[in-house]
This record gives C-alpha cells, structure tokens and sequence, in this order.
C-alpha cells in the first residue's frame, strides 16, 4: 500500500520549515523589522523568481530604434557609440529580467526615452553621453560574496526614464482627480 502524505502536512512542513528560517535571520540581526513582519503574518513573501516573459520581436524592434537614434562612429575616438542590434536585444532583455519589469512599456516609451536622452547632446558636447549599451545598463562591482565571487549592481538609465515617466503620469492622474 502505498504512503501517502496529505498536502496540508506538507504546507505545515513549508511553513514551519520557512518559520525557523525567518527566525534564524531575525535573531542574526539580519533586517529584523522585515523578518519580523513576516514571521508574524503581518506580510507575504514575494518570490524572488517571478517569471517574465519577453517577446523577442518586441525587444529587436526597441533594439534598433534605439540604434537608429545614437551618432555613428567612436566616441572619443576609442568606443563605439553602438552594438549590433542582436547585442543591444540581448542587453534589453537581460536588464527587463534583472529589474524584474512587469510594467506594459511599449516600443515608443522606449524609443521617446532615447530620443529625450540624446537630445540632452544636440547642442552640447557628447563627452558625457553615455555609449548605448551603457544607456541600457551598465554593471557595478558592488562586494565580494561568501564564496569570493564578485556581485554586481546593474544601474540603467533607460530604466530611471520610463519609470520616471510611469511616476509622473501617475502624479498627473492624481492632480486631475485634485479640486
């Protein structure tokens, strides 16, 4: 006869199990006032690997728009102003899955975002425009882990804009509502 476990005793094992791990951390000091709140109930813990999808079609058109917008050649003579589109895809998809994007952005947010960044430089000097794979996102070493691999941030200023923008079309909706 085969054993049989009811799921209501395994949901209590996780929990007990997710319990003792919370309260490990909330005695290590370790964010306590987080832990605290979801040791009691108070929260519910996200799961760090939500999935997104990406439309790769999506992601190769924002990809050129985006190349079409940048100057041709080598900044300072050195770096290419651009990566191939493929690269630039791939760069755009990667920093949606790190950021963990689930905002709808279309083609033209993206594409609006470059074309305010690069006018910044119209009448200026390009010495501090950013190259566009840097646009997308550029890494920062920010420590060593236990394990003596180094961890990255990942700062992207195409990213701040449309975030920006969704935070001020949000504020502008509010103030409509405002007598």
């Amino acid at each position: 006869m085969p054993h049989r476990i009811s799921i209501d005793t395994d949901m209590n094992q996780i929990e007990d199990k997710t319990k003792f791990c919370i309260r490990y951390l909330i005695d290590k000091g370790i964010e306590p006032d987080i832990y605290q709140a979801l040791y009691n109930g108070i929260i519910e813990p996200k799961l760090s690997y939500a999935i997104i999808t990406l439309d790769e079609d999506f992601f190769t058109k924002a990809a050129q728009g985006l190349w079409n917008l940048w100057p041709r050649g080598k900044k300072d003579g050195k770096f290419d102003w651009k990566e191939s589109v493929p690269v630039l895809r791939d760069r755009l998809m990667f920093i949606w899955k790190e950021e963990k994007i689930t905002d709808n952005y279309t083609v033209d947010d993206i594409l609006e975002a470059g074309r305010k960044y690069t006018a910044q430089f119209e009448h200026a000097s390009t010495k501090f425009m950013q190259l566009l794979k840097y646009f997308i996102f550029k890494q920062k070493p920010i420590g060593v882990n236990e394990k003596g691999l180094i961890k990255m941030s990942y700062e992207s200023t195409l990213v701040k804009m449309l975030q920006d923008k969704k935070h001020e079309e949000k504020q502008e909706s509010f103030e409509d509502f405002v007598i």
